[in-house]
């Protein structure tokens, strides 16, 4: 399990969150997705909106520039 002390890269998690879905996601760092949530959220990683990883196939949705 990741505790708060842990270090997050930010750049990878970044990168996730724009490929997977955090429910997903979350399960990787064995936290929740809202836990998930909020690290981001501290973090300053924008996430999609909900349904972006349901878009359908030839559609392309761009994540917002890197900050």
């Amino acid at each position: 399990m990741i505790d708060r002390n842990s270090k997050w890269d930010r750049q990878e998690l970044y990168e996730k969150a724009w490929q997977f879905p955090l429910r997903k996601l979350a399960t990787e760092y064995n936290i929740s997705d809202v836990g998930l949530a909020r690290v981001c959220h501290k973090l300053k990683i924008p996430l999609p909106g909900l349904g972006h990883c349901s878009v359908q196939v030839g559609q392309h949705v761009a994540a917002p520039q890197r900050g």
